[in-house]
């Protein structure tokens, strides 16, 4: 083999090597979204937001709701 082909195939080893990573830590954070999403969709938590909100009549002051 020459000194290129030898560079090729490391860099090739190398975008490789990068796109699996980026691809697993992509698929992390796409897993750790849902999972919020799907917490914040459940009528428990929903209810609970609600009685905070009511509690602390945010909704008469301007205040946030989802911080």
């Amino acid at each position: 083999m020459t000194t290129l082909n030898i560079i090729l195939l490391l860099l090739v080893c190398l975008a490789v090597t990068w796109a699996g990573i980026i691809t697993v830590c992509a698929i992390n954070q796409v897993k750790k979204a849902k999972a919020k999403v799907a917490y914040y969709q459940r009528r428990d938590t929903q209810y609970r937001i609600a009685q905070h909100v009511i509690e602390n009549d945010w909704f008469k002051n301007g205040g946030e709701v989802f911080r």
